[in-house]
């Protein structure tokens, strides 16, 4: 059970950091789409 979790929020912890590295990347865009 505990090793189920920890691995669970491993990988809910590994796609918030690839979420968060895709929104800086595509920050400036998102900015323009935004204000367009």
């Amino acid at each position: 059970m505990w090793m189920i979790s920890g691995y669970f929020l491993r990988g809910i912890g590994g796609l918030m950091k690839c979420l968060e590295g895709t929104i800086k990347s595509h920050r400036a865009s998102l900015f323009q789409l935004v204000a367009a």
